[in-house]
């Protein structure tokens, strides 16, 4: 058998009726096949939103309070010394 033979054997494959519906059938079953796995269904869990916790202005303060007393002690004099050239310098300009 030649090429050409085998090249006309394959012609008539891919023109035939039959092998084309049933090409398109398989991709089609395929593509369904395909969706269904990759399908997530929307369950109760996700629908349900979680609640965010809002901080109010009492927390924060109580937060600030803390994060204070966690400082050393040259850092709260780092923290006066900047509060005290800020005072000074505002009092100049007035």
């Amino acid at each position: 058998m030649s090429f050409r033979d085998i090249f006309l054997v394959v012609k008539q494959v891919f023109q035939n009726k039959d092998v084309i519906l049933i090409f398109v059938i398989v991709l089609l079953y395929l593509n369904f096949v395909f969706y269904i796995t990759r399908y997530k269904k929307n369950t109760v869990h996700s629908r349900i939103k979680k609640v965010k916790k809002i901080n109010t202005g009492a927390e924060k303060a109580n937060t600030d309070n803390e994060n204070s007393e966690n400082k050393t002690p040259s850092a709260n004099d780092a923290d006066n010394a900047a509060n005290k050239t800020k005072s000074a310098s505002s009092s100049k300009k007035k």
